[in-house]
């Protein structure tokens, strides 16, 4: 009953999305919504699990289960197809939709939106276990695809030249990338319509994590501890420790003008005073405190596929055959 209930919401769903959009022929099947989504129904499929494995009275029906276990699949999918090996990097794709002459319109294909933004690296955001199916791909395939991508998006995030580069300043990571144009910007030559790079800590935060369960330490330390002297108001020394504490902890000035949402990528300074960009995010102070103080490894080690009953049933047999 209840696989019937999600299969029948879902249904539903989509019905209601077919109806919106041959109404309003406009999508984007965007890569960082999509880890995010593939992240989640990865999470809902683990937590089902171990709900399972904990006999848990409200635990999900194996049909429930596998339902979560094919969405997850479904949008890791979904992930997987945004990557595009000829220029090395994922990419948002906007759907394109044909007219039926009635007045309602339906989806015929998908365009490369090709542009070097920063949120498109989102999809490292689980490692490559958030794309890469098992089940799709032998392992040597899986072993040459990882490598593509970690040489790519190392490639892209140290560059200081080419359309696709992102080391165009002091401190990481640029949202709209392409050093050349920074150049150009820098010595008055851009366009007065040209995209305005940013640094966004929650951004890089997420950035971080994702380049460290891709296997990118070294990258993924350096992203955060530039992001920290950012914030801070320091030059950016890699790393930045105080001469006070021996060098153990991150030292930042008590007068530094923290949880700015944002900071302008060529002067390094806070952007904005309201709400929406103002220098006291929430946002931003739950990265850096990440950042600080690093959540732990998640861990679960499954109980026995038995439930309480079960064991005081084995617990009163035991102590019958040891008073016999």
């Amino acid at each position: 009953a209840a696989a019937a209930a999600a299969a029948a919401e879902e249904e539903a769903e989509v019905q209601y999305e077919d109806y919106l959009l041959s109404r309003c022929p406009f999508a984007v099947l965007d890569v960082h919504r999509a880890a995010a989504l593939a992240r989640s129904d990865a999470d809902l499929h683990r937590i089902g699990r171990i709900l399972r494995d904990e006999n848990h009275r409200r635990s999900p029906a194996r049909a429930v289960l596998r339902a979560l276990e094919e969405r997850a699949r479904r949008s890791g999918r979904a992930l997987d197809g945004l990557w595009d090996e000829s220029r090395g990097a994922f990419l948002s794709r906007r759907v394109t939709f044909a007219s039926d002459g009635n007045g309602a319109y339906a989806p015929n294909g998908t365009e490369v939106i090709d542009a070097p933004v920063a949120h498109d690296f989102m999809g490292l955001w689980d490692g490559f276990d958030g794309f890469l199916d098992p089940d799709s791909e032998d392992a040597d395939e899986r072993e040459r695809r990882r490598e593509r991508v970690v040489s790519s998006a190392a490639f892209q995030l140290l560059s200081e030249r080419g359309e696709r580069s992102f080391n165009c300043g002091e401190y990481p990571v640029w949202t709209v990338g392409g050093c050349d144009s920074a150049d150009d910007d820098r010595n008055g030559t851009a366009s007065s319509e040209g995209p305005v790079a940013m640094i966004d800590p929650a951004l890089n935060y997420l950035l971080s994590v994702g380049l460290n369960r891709s296997g990118m330490n070294g990258l993924s330390s350096y992203v955060a501890n530039s992001t920290l002297n950012l914030v801070c108001g320091l030059p950016n020394q890699f790393p930045r420790r105080s001469p006070d504490n021996g060098g153990g902890a991150f030292f930042c000035p008590p007068d530094a003008v923290p949880f700015a949402r944002a900071y302008d990528a060529r002067t390094a300074r806070p952007l904005g005073a309201g709400a929406a960009c103002g220098r006291g995010s929430a946002l931003a102070a739950a990265a850096l405190y990440d950042l600080l103080i690093p959540d732990g490894p998640f861990r679960y080690d499954p109980a026995p596929p038995i439930s309480n009953s079960g064991v005081w049933v084995l617990i009163a047999l035991e102590l019958a055959a040891v008073l016999a």
